[in-house]
């Protein structure tokens, strides 16, 4: 997992890549001949705010 997240002056950008591998079984039809698969998990996930005013912030999000 690889994070950034930095503050600007009422601007604030955040960054966030999660990587995950493994294997996935599977139950078998018949005995002793389970499924075996490799499993990857990717996810980037961005935002970015920025305040406009004390009462007012523009988002913006990307998954």
């Amino acid at each position: 997992m690889a994070k950034v997240d930095h503050a600007f002056s009422g601007h604030r950008v955040f960054g966030r890549y999660n990587f995950d591998g493994g294997f996935l079984v599977e139950p078998a039809t018949l005995p002793n001949f389970a499924n075996t698969q490799n499993s990857r998990f990717r996810c980037l996930t961005l935002e970015e705010n920025q305040t406009l005013t004390p009462s007012l912030i523009h988002a913006l999000r990307f998954a």
